[in-house]
């Protein structure tokens, strides 16, 4: 059973938008590695929340990537909107956003519960678009993935 914890809140079109637009691209502080702990300051300064597994507290080592569960709110009832996951890896020897090849996109209408898989330790940043109206709130399953 997932154990949800809260990933954004106020999450629109605008307040989450394409990550490839924002100012600060990169959430490492120093080109791409895998997350240990440091956050690139001006990646916070955004206010924009991305997914990183395995949680802080459990090696990578020991951990196997899994299926990841998150749950959409949207503060309107019954209110349609699309979520993209995009996730920060390297092309080539460049660190770049990419859509998920698996659940890159999906449209939904009102609250729902839907599952990630394929993730590794990269960072996953969730684009809401097409949003008919209020904003989104969104969960994650805190035993898989912690917050950066």
């Amino acid at each position: 059973m997932p154990q949800f914890a809260l990933l954004a809140s106020g999450m629109t079109d605008a307040t989450y938008p394409d990550p490839t637009t924002l100012t600060t691209k990169n959430p490492f502080p120093v080109g791409y590695a895998i997350y240990t702990g440091t956050v690139n300051q001006a990646w916070t300064s955004q206010a924009k929340k991305c997914l990183i597994l395995p949680p802080t507290n459990v090696p990578y080592s020991q951990f196997t990537p899994k299926q990841l569960w998150l749950r959409f709110v949207p503060s309107q009832a019954g209110a349609t909107y699309t979520v993209i996951a995009w996730k920060f890896a390297l092309e080539g020897t460049t660190p770049v956003w990419s859509v998920l090849a698996s659940d890159g996109s999906n449209s939904y209408t009102g609250e729902v519960e839907d599952y990630y898989d394929n993730f590794d330790n990269s960072p996953v940043y969730f684009q809401i678009t097409n949003l008919s109206g209020g904003s989104i709130t969104a969960y994650y399953d805190s035993s898989i993935a912690g917050v950066i």
